[in-house]
């Protein structure tokens, strides 16, 4: 019905006639706009909400009936074979642990069982903090061990700062206890309003922005003069206070225009990362030269310094490659927190190289990776000298032509790169180099006998140390990452040696299972000198202070991926995915006669 009248519904029209003497044109002109503006809003309900009828809304139901129940079989299916597969290898997955505790504490009807009850007994209180991101699963298994009156469940958390939803987290658990607490049903509610960390000046800010932004018919979340962020820290008057000067502590907006194409930046590049990261440095040169911060450990005001900084990003992976070139080439100092970039590491990548060797030397990328890297400090030229001394082998079977180097003799095929070190290190001309090729081959073929019997954590420990790798790590530029890194490495190793696998094989293929489906571990947190610009994620900073704060890429719009997807899944509405009329496919043309 409401689809039926936005579809017939048209604005009224103002009179063709002229105007009356005494009339308001402005009237006229406001009257426009507000038409204007209401055939924009039915326009918009109609492709949002309305876009198909019910019978039309039903037909799609009826399309997408079967590859959504063939979906669920399929994944019934997997989830079978794959708890079938967990029960073989004896190990349980998180998901599995959780489900297990609540069968454990609850019954069919979901009342708390005996050992439920026997272990309630046992807890004087319950505390849960970050409850904004509790899920139902979470909240029942916490139910199931409370008193059975409840008044031993203390929870603390914000809902305004719930970003797991897609983890299942349940934010109206929060909500609906909130409203009920506060008119003192069921609990007592506590706001804690006062922030101990920021001025007043960013305090009200923030204020003004978020009571104007979040609302609970838009997102669920009001942000009303309970949520109200209160100062509670003081500060001492900063210099020239006491004359009237304005206050250098100001929370400012900086709007920043698309660079056209006729525009010329500073880096012969016109794109909206560099425009922004360019302002952020002028404005971060700027402060280092005129402005000051108070200093909490000194008790004073002092300049502002380049540790003092931090720039806050939605994605540092997508963006923060752009503004640390950037910044560098204004001459900023930056670094980079990563939650991404620990496989592509070079001191990651160069161990990695040598285990895959220690493991099948064999292998000729990570053979020619290892010597060419400082663990073996071979030349390119050295390589293409060993490579070119060696003999063609016997072909042993048929080989592709493209497989063959021009210039091989028919019927032979090059060696592998590894039997060309063999044999340099036995007959090559050079002397030294083949001195140097031994060393390298004994130390190898010595960790290689280790590996059979050494954990890998410990097999990495003796590389370090008897390659000499984590010192070499440790001088380079930005030493301190590249320890961390490696130090990283051996607390993975440790990690996955608590599974059923063991070996340097397993290990190995378990990087390389992580590497293809881009799980990555980020570059290890490593303390700075505290003299650079750090840039990091949002998220990542949760729980940090910096006395100066940009907040960047605010002008990008949201990411609307998940609504786009073929497949969407709602914890109350169910599944739904997209409908396609195969009967409207066109068929293949019939092959023409002969």
């Amino acid at each position: 019905r409401l689809r039926r009248t936005l579809l017939y519904y048209t604005p009224p029209r103002l009179s063709s006639a002229k105007p009356k003497p005494g009339e308001d044109p402005l009237l006229r002109d406001t009257f426009k706009e507000m038409r204007a503006r209401i055939k924009e809003i039915r326009e918009d309900l109609l492709s949002t909400y309305f876009l198909h009828s019910l019978s039309d809304a039903e037909e799609n139901d009826r399309l997408s009936l079967l590859p959504l129940r063939t979906l669920v079989r399929l994944t019934q299916e997997y989830l079978a074979r794959y708890d079938e597969a967990k029960q073989k290898k004896g190990i349980l997955d998180f998901s599995d642990i959780e489900h297990e505790a609540l069968r454990i504490l609850t019954g069919p009807d979901g009342a708390p069982t005996a050992a439920a009850r026997e272990l309630s007994e046992r807890f004087s209180e319950v505390y849960v903090d970050e409850y904004q991101d509790s899920n139902q699963l979470q909240e029942a298994i916490l139910s199931a061990v409370l008193h059975e009156k409840k008044d031993n469940y203390f929870m603390v958390g914000d809902v305004k700062q719930s970003i797991y939803r897609f983890r299942k987290a349940d934010p109206s658990l929060f909500l609906e206890k909130a409203d009920r607490f506060r008119s003192g049903d069921g609990g007592v509610r506590c706001d804690l309003t006062r922030n101990f960390r920021s001025r007043p000046e960013i305090i009200a800010a923030v204020n003004a922005v978020f009571s104007a932004a979040m609302r609970r018919e838009a997102g669920g979340v009001p942000y009303d003069e309970a949520a109200y962020l209160c100062p509670g820290a003081e500060y001492p008057p900063y210099p020239g206070e006491e004359d009237g000067a304005p206050s250098p502590f100001l929370c400012e907006a900086h709007l920043i225009y698309d660079p056209h194409e006729d525009d010329d930046t500073p880096f012969g590049a016109r794109d909206r990362q560099n425009a922004e990261a360019y302002v952020i440095g002028c404005r971060i040169r700027e402060m280092l030269e005129r402005e000051v911060i108070y200093d909490r450990e000194k008790g004073a005001y002092r300049p502002v310094r380049y540790g003092d900084i931090v720039i806050l990003l939605r994605s540092a992976q997508a963006v923060g490659d752009a503004f640390a070139e950037t910044l560098t080439r204004m001459g900023i100092p930056v670094f980079i927190t990563r939650k991404t970039g620990y496989f592509d590491a070079e001191e990651v990548q160069t161990v990695l190289n040598y285990l895959s060797v220690l493991d099948n030397p064999r292998q000729d990328i990570p053979l020619a990776a290892s010597l060419r890297s400082s663990i073996a400090d071979f030349s390119a030229s050295d390589l293409a000298v060993i490579r070119a001394a060696a003999p063609a082998a016997p072909s042993s079977g048929p080989v592709s032509e493209e497989a063959v180097p021009s210039g091989t003799p028919s019927g032979t095929v090059p060696l592998s790169f590894y039997d060309c070190v063999l044999h340099y290190a036995g007959h090559g001309s050079d002397e030294l180099l083949r001195a140097r090729l031994r060393a390298f081959l004994d130390l190898t073929a010595e960790l290689r006998e280790r590996s059979k019997r050494l954990p890998v954590h410990l097999l990495l420990w003796e590389l370090y140390d008897r390659t000499g790798y984590a010192a070499y790590a440790a001088a380079m530029p930005d030493g301190a990452q590249r320890t961390a890194n490696l130090s990283m490495l051996i607390a993975k190793a440790t990690e996955y040696e608590r599974t059923s696998y063991e070996g340097l094989y397993h290990f190995i293929r378990y990087i390389r299972e992580l590497k293809s489906y881009e799980v990555d571990f980020g570059a290890s947190p490593h303390t700075t000198d505290g003299e650079a610009v750090r840039l990091m994620t949002i998220h990542g900073s949760k729980g940090l202070e910096f006395p100066v704060v940009f907040v960047s890429g605010l002008g990008r719009g949201l990411n609307r991926g998940d609504v786009n997807a073929a497949v969407l899944v709602h914890p109350k509405c169910g599944l739904a995915s997209e409908a396609v009329d195969t009967a409207l496919q066109s068929a293949p043309s019939a092959a023409p006669p002969r």
